[in-house]
C-alpha cells in the first residue's frame, strides 16, 4: 500500500499543476458573477443585455490582473529581499 503512495501524490501534484496552468479565462464566470450580470441586465434589451456583460467582464478580468500583479510583487519583492540577506551573510557585511 505505501509503494502506491507516491503515485498518489504524484497524480495530486500533475493536477496541481495542471490547475495553476490553465488560463484565467477558464475560471472568469463563477456562478456569483453570472448572478449578478443576471440582475444587472433584468429588463434590459439583448443589445444593452451583452453591452453590461462585457463590460461587466471585463472590469472582473482587469481587477484579477491588478490582484495577479500584486501579488507577483509581493513574492518577488520577499525573493529580492530573501536574495540580499543571503548575499550579505555570504559576503560577511552584516
Amino acid at each position: 500500500m505505501r509503494r502506491n503512495a507516491g503515485h498518489w501524490i504524484m497524480a495530486v501534484g500533475l493536477a496541481l499543476g495542471l490547475m495553476a496552468s490553465t488560463p484565467a479565462r477558464v475560471y472568469a464566470d463563477t456562478v456569483l458573477d453570472k448572478l449578478g450580470d443576471w440582475v444587472a441586465t433584468a429588463g434590459k434589451s439583448d443589445l444593452d443585455k451583452e453591452a453590461v456583460r462585457a463590460k461587466r467582464r471585463t472590469q472582473r478580468e482587469a481587477a484579477r490582473a491588478e490582484r495577479a500583479a500584486r501579488t507577483q510583487a509581493k513574492k518577488t519583492g520577499r525573493d529580492l529581499d530573501k536574495a540580499g540577506k543571503k548575499m550579505k551573510k555570504a559576503t560577511g557585511l552584516n
